[in-house]
């Protein structure tokens, strides 16, 4: 558990340990627990683990079939990860396919390369936001239950491996924009749609 000193422990410096190095950064230190393992590799589920990134960089607006990469300090891991084809879908597919809840299916073939270090990667790391402002995931509305195939597993991968799929989106209908975040939910990059 991070705990904040007091002003006047901060400013002397006087919080010992991890509590004073945490109080010191001002909270900096991310911890990223049980089923929020994404440094997979470097830690075992359920085990607190601090990393740190590389100063975000501004979000850019990438073309569909151009690489993106991301880059993590602590652990040593780099992914490059492309997004092939943005396309949209109004009904799910086949005898179960649900319909989308919140208006359509957004569909994004993407790639995901460990270039570096190990990396468990998956769909989590895409999301769209509306017009609005509001935050849609892979996991929202009906698009686990969709019947799009194959859909983008969420798997470990070593250095020269690639995950491709599909992540569907349950979005509005209407523009937004596709977003990639890293581990520490840093923006990367967008793909307006």
């Amino acid at each position: 558990m991070i705990r904040r000193a007091p002003r006047s422990e901060m400013a002397a410096g006087g919080a010992s340990g991890a509590e004073g190095l945490d109080s010191r950064l001002g909270m900096r230190l991310v911890s990223l627990v049980g089923g929020l393992c994404v440094v997979g590799a470097l830690a075992s589920c359920g085990t607190s683990v601090s990393i740190t990134t590389a100063p975000a960089p501004r979000a850019h607006s990438v073309q569909v079939g151009h690489g993106v990469t991301v880059t993590a300090q602590a652990g040593g891991w780099q992914e490059t990860v492309v997004v092939h084809s943005i396309t949209r879908n109004v009904q799910g597919i086949g005898q179960f396919g649900s319909s989308p809840e919140f208006g359509e299916f957004l569909v994004v073939d993407a790639s995901i390369t460990d270039r570096t270090g190990s990396v468990l990667a998956g769909p989590a790391s895409f999301s769209y936001q509306a017009q609005d402002g509001t935050v849609y995931t892979f996991s929202g509305g009906h698009s686990m239950t969709a019947g799009i195939e194959p859909q983008m597993q969420t798997i470990a991968l070593h250095p020269g491996q690639t995950d491709r799929g599909l992540v569907v989106l349950d979005v509005p209908v209407g523009h937004g924009k596709l977003i990639l975040s890293d581990p520490l939910n840093q923006i990367v990059a967008t793909w307006p749609v």
